[in-house]
This record gives C-alpha cells, structure tokens and sequence, in this order.
C-alpha cells in the first residue's frame, strides 16, 4: 500500500491500494473490529450487523465497564479480552457471549492479531469474531437426534422386557386376588409382583436418565458403576449373535457430564455393533493408567498424570487407515444412503474432549476394532445414598397434608404414613390444598410437582406466605434439574416412583429440617 518516488527513497501511501483496503475492510463477510493503540475503534459492516449497533455507539461505549452488550455471567470474560486487546497481544478462540439491542443473546469466537509497523510500532490490533449462535443449536439438536436415533433401536428390546415385567406383574397379581378370596395368601406370591414391578422401575428409569435434556452438569461419576447401569440397555442394542463382555476395575471416579458421557460410550457400542453383522464379541473395560510425560509429548492435548482409560473393543470388519483417518469428521459415515448421520463419533470426540480426555483409536481390517476414551482422575468416592434404602424408617405423629392428582398414588402416599402413625389429611387438587391448609396448621406439606391449576412449588410459595416455617416434599417423575426447581433449606425432593420407606424417609427428613432451622 505504498509507493516510491522518482528519487527512490521516500514512500508514500498508494490512495487506490488505501481504496483496496477499506473495499475489503467493508465488505468482508464476516465481522471484523479494528482497536488502534488510542482505543479507538472501527467496525466494518458485517460487524455492525453481528453487534446490532452502529461504529459511534461502540466507539462510545467500547471501554466502559457496563457496556450493554455485555451479559452480567461474562463480565469477566469481557475484561480480559479488553486487557489483551488494549495491550496488544494475541488472542485465538476466545468463547464469549454478548447482547444485541432487542435483548438476544448470542455466542461468539474472538481472535485478535496485533499489527506492527515496519518500524516496530504498534498500529493497533485488528480482531475477528465468529458468530457461533446458529452452529452451537443445531449441535445441541443434533446430539439430541443421535440420541433419539439410539432411543429407537432400544424400543424394541426395552418394549419386550416390560411385557414380561409386566405379564409377571399381572400374573402373580391374579393369584394373590384369587388366593385373597379364599383367605390363603402366600407371603412369596405378593413378593414376586414386588420384585417385578422393581424391575420395571429399574428399566423406565435406566431409559429416562438416557433420555433427559438437561443443561451439561459436572459430577464425581464412578465410570465401572456407570457402564453396568447401561450394559442392560446395550444387551437390548445388540442382537443374540454378539456376545458383551465387561471388566471394570472399581472405584475409577471422574469429573464428566454423565448423560454426555452414557450418550458417547452408546454411541461408540452402536458403531461396534454394527461393524459385526455376523456376529462378534464387543468388549467393554475400564482401568486405571498413569500417562507419562513421554506419552503426553507424543499426543496432542494429553497431560501427564492418572487417568481412567476406557477401551470399547470389537471382533468386527475393521477399518483401513483412510477411513480410521476421517471417522471424526461430522457427517463422514461409511454407512448406507439414510442408515447413518455421520455425526456419532463426532460427538464421542466432542463430549471426550469437554471432559478434558482424549479418544485414540486402533483397527486391523478384518480383525476388529478398539476405542480408547482417556479421562483424567477426577475426584473421590462420593457419600452413599441411604436414601434408596427400603427399609422403613420410624414413624412420628405428625399432620400431614397430602396433595396429588393422581388416585392412585395419593392412596399409596396416604396409607404408607397413616400406617406410621401420622395425622394424614389427602386432597386432590392444589384449590382444594389451599383451602385445607387455612383451616388447619399442618406440619407438612407433600405435593406432587406438575398438576392441574398450578404446580406444586406455585402451591408452596402461596401457602407458606402465611406459613413460611412448613417443610415441603415435593414429589415428581421428572428431576429436578428438568423440573428448575428451587429447593430451599425446608425442602425435600423425591423421584418417582417412591416406595414406602423412601416415602418414610423423605417425610422424616423434611420434619427435621424444620426443627434444625429452630423455626416449628
């Protein structure tokens, strides 16, 4: 952009390479910001539309702590890229979010290169952003595809398993009806329709924590535990010919999204089975290794250190190296026209890798396949859960006001108590609660969570506006993280279904809550 005169040394700028410049600057397609070392800034259009804000508002507001743009959980994000901005530095892939004008929020991808001058100087720092809102929703929609694409291949084998829970269930029913008639009821019969129906419970809730679209959460997930929880539901995946084995060393916990984790060791036990149409041997294990700082050079993005390594193994087709080299690309699938997404092992890698793992891959044509995913050891063994138990708890004499819509449930809710000792008074509709609990002072409240006329932490809210001392159990099929509920100190939450002594413990819990806060 320069150019030299008829004497040979003096350079001046080049007005049509200038010209050149700003038509590119202008007209590129995507958003481009310039920040000279005096802070002021230039936005070119396709920025200007990204932002929803013209280049004198944000020359204006650039630099000012609250900029409007800015969303309250990203000021600290903003902060530091206005530091490394205004310092010069280079900046790549920096994730951020920001506000247009109408309140819509959209998430962006910030890389900033510094310009230096021939002499040195500093010409300011030109910055790129990347308007990742459209892409990051169709990923989210396309997991939940994939997800839905293994639902479908399940509803098969879990749709028979239920039909023989529940011919159990209805069968050993039958007989106890029969034998209740004549007085003569077998203690083993009514156990069988107990054990069966847990085996129902089990099954609906292996296929619902499958299945929930819930924001990512982090926890301590003790990783053999967990793939013994979906190897019944990989049995139903996999037809008689293909054997499953599994070798799980205990006690291996990391720090993952457990559904996105189910959802990518699934997708890689679908991808197995089906590189074995005549049949084969998938293979699942999990182990402790230490990666050493050799081995961490030699791969990128691995760090030295314990890990727990997963390796899913099969005895199928295999894969040749041009193929090993793209089966993480999205949308690359060697499957028939309408029979693959492409977008399974795409999303292995991406769920691995937001779990701070990495995935290597080994196959021989014609002698198998195996799937390493390395995750770093990540926490300790968590307190256990006495709240499955079944046994019951001791009981109490407090009143209890019992409000759910169902019938059948409400009665089951209500006699378990009242065979504890408790003062039990049952409505069925949250209208008829409120009223019950203006005429009596009752100890607890019980309530089912998604009801006709309102839902049950509406029903609290009105009711402890004159009461705010009453504990709550809030009962639901659903959890509470798809629920939002906000579970307060005098609260308890219980999953259906409930059986009696977690009904008992719940009951119990919520009662001592209300004592410890010193305020029943």
């Amino acid at each position: 952009m320069s150019s030299t005169t008829a004497g040979g040394g003096e350079r001046r700028p080049d007005p049509l390479d200038l010209a050149s410049y700003e038509a590119f600057f202008q007209q590129a397609p995507i958003a481009i910001v310039m920040v000279r070392p005096d802070r002021t800034i230039r936005l070119n259009r396709a920025a200007e539309r990204l932002y929803g804000r013209t280049n004198e508002e944000m020359q204006r507001l650039a630099f000012t702590p609250n900029a409007p743009w800015i969303p309250a959980d990203q000021e600290a994000i903003w902060a530091d890229m206005r530091r490394r901005v205004a310092a010069g530095e280079r900046m790549e892939g920096v994730r951020h979010a920001f506000l247009r004008p109408d309140g819509e929020r959209r998430e962006g991808e910030s890389s900033s290169i510094p310009i230096v001058l021939p002499d040195g100087s500093s010409a300011g720092v030109v910055t790129i952003i990347t308007d990742l809102t459209d892409r990051l929703s169709l990923e989210a929609q396309l997991r939940h595809s994939q997800k839905m694409e293994a639902l479908g291949r399940l509803a098969g084998g879990i749709a028979h398993d239920f039909n023989n829970v529940l011919m159990g269930i209805l069968g050993y029913a039958e007989i106890v009806v029969a034998d209740a008639r004549d007085a003569r009821v077998e203690v083993r019969d009514a156990e069988q329709v107990l054990v069966a129906t847990r085996r129902a419970i089990d099954l609906a809730r292996r296929l619902t924590a499958f299945a929930r679209r819930e924001a990512t959460r982090t926890e301590i997930v003790d990783v053999g535990e967990m793939i013994e929880g979906i190897a019944p539901l990989l049995k139903r995946l996999a037809p008689e010919s293909i054997g499953i084995d599994t070798q799980l060393a205990p006690n291996q916990f990391v720090r993952v999204d457990r559904s996105e984790l189910e959802q990518a060791l699934i997708n890689l036990a679908v991808n197995a089975i089906d590189a074995m149409p005549r049949g084969g041997r998938l293979t699942i294990e999990v182990e402790p290794v230490e990666l050493d700082a050799t081995h961490a050079a030699n791969h990128v993005g691995e760090k030295p250190g314990p890990h727990v390594m997963i390796a899913v193994s099969d005895t199928g087709q295999g894969m040749d190296e041009a193929t090993r080299a793209r089966i993480f690309e999205p949308f690359y699938t060697t499957k028939p026209v309408g029979e693959g997404t492409g977008l399974g092992l795409a999303m292995v890698f991406g769920a691995v890798e937001r779990a701070g793992g990495r995935v290597w891959v080994y196959s021989e044509l014609g002698r198998g396949t195996s799937f390493k995913v390395y995750l770093p050891l990540g926490g300790e063994v968590p307190p256990a859960d006495e709240s499955s138990a079944d046994e019951l708890v001791p009981g109490g004499t407090e009143s209890i006001l019992v409000l759910e819509d169902d019938e059948l449930v409400r009665d089951v809710v209500a006699r378990a108590l009242r065979r504890l000792g408790y003062d039990v008074t049952a409505a069925s509709l949250p209208s008829e609660a409120i009223e019950l609990a203006r005429d009596k002072r009752f100890d607890l409240l019980i309530t089912d969570v998604v009801m006709p006329e309102m839902t049950g932490d509406a029903l609290a809210r009105e009711i402890r506006a004159a009461r705010p001392d009453l504990p709550v159990v809030f009962m639901s099929g659903y959890t509470a993280g798809i629920l939002d509920l906000d579970i307060g100190p005098l609260d308890v939450f219980a999953s259906k279904p409930l059986t009696a002594g977690r009904i008992a413990r719940a009951v119990r819990d919520a009662l001592d809550r209300g004592r410890r806060t010193g305020t029943r």
